[in-house]
């Protein structure tokens, strides 16, 4: 073994004299018995790619329902998007990502308007409040993209570019939102320090009662009602299952607001529906 590193060394030194470069010894190190078999490995096996690639794909469905999940928390949804961030794979989401981001400033833009209005004891018009703040604070321009998300193919970036728009029905959908949880709780928000809703807006605006304000609020939610029943009668936009779920957020608004608000007092008929359909179910 010493004759044969003094020979390398020799060597090492007769290159480094004739060409000035310095050459360092190479150790003489028995073949592994492997080879270069783990280095150049690559699976061959279509089995094998065939369950990475479904692997894979069940693990982006998994995060994208993560993302629908925190979706109406604003913290949690940027706390989340920090950590697909950290792993280094945003890029299977970009678009998601950036479509729910650009939601999320919209929506802080419109609690700021409204901040704006409680702080200076403002009463916009009921367009005003609308347009300005009130329909995208409700939060379902955010909702309707972040639905998407789990939809797999159905959802393209054409499909995010198009909600990103502010369609009519989505519009629609935000009117729907805003005006029936305005109607079935403003008394109760405003016994603290509030922006006025849309009740006290157009109450203002007008110099009406409260039963004329209800009753050209309820035309506005009908209208909005017709504007998604035409959409969906004609789905010639987007796919009818895209349209579908807008049409089920407002459903769940119709539920949970009317008559009352069953989302700030669910320990009465939010909580007897919820028993009727989990816990104590009617036998078939």
């Amino acid at each position: 073994m010493e004759d044969g590193m003094t020979t390398h060394n020799s060597a090492s030194h007769a290159v480094q004299k004739s060409t000035g470069v310095e050459a360092r010894p190479i150790a003489d190190f028995h073949p592994s018995v492997w080879g270069d078999y783990f280095l150049n490995y690559t699976a061959d096996d279509k089995e094998a790619k065939a369950f990475m690639a479904k692997q894979l794909q069940e693990l982006e469905e998994e995060v994208r329902k993560e993302l629908l999940a925190v979706a109406d928390k604003s913290l949690e949804l940027l706390n989340f998007i920090d950590a697909i961030q950290r792993l280094g794979v945003t890029y299977h989401f970009e678009e998601e990502i950036e479509d729910a981001l650009q939601k999320l400033k919209a929506m802080c833009g419109a609690y700021m308007v409204e901040a704006r209005w409680r702080n200076q004891k403002c009463f916009p018009t009921l367009d005003e409040y609308l347009n300005e703040a009130a329909i995208v604070s409700f939060g379902y321009n955010l909702a309707t993209t972040v639905c998407y998300l789990g939809m797999g193919e159905l959802a393209t970036k054409e499909a995010f570019d198009w909600a990103s728009q502010n369609p009519n029905i989505v519009r629609a959908s935000g009117i729907i939102g805003r005006l029936m949880d305005d109607m079935a709780s403003h008394e109760f928000e405003q016994t603290r320090d509030h922006v006025p809703s849309a009740v006290e807006c157009h109450k203002r605006q007008c110099s009406v009662s409260e039963k004329q304000v209800r009753d050209e609020l309820d035309k506005r939610v009908t209208n909005a009602w017709k504007d998604i029943n035409q959409a969906l009668i004609r789905p010639t936009v987007m796919p009818s299952p895209l349209l579908t779920q807008i049409l089920n957020l407002c459903r769940a608004v119709d539920v949970i607001y009317k008559g009352e608000d069953t989302y700030t007092f669910a320990n009465r008929t939010m909580k007897n529906n919820i028993a009727m359909i989990l816990t104590d179910p009617i036998p078939i």
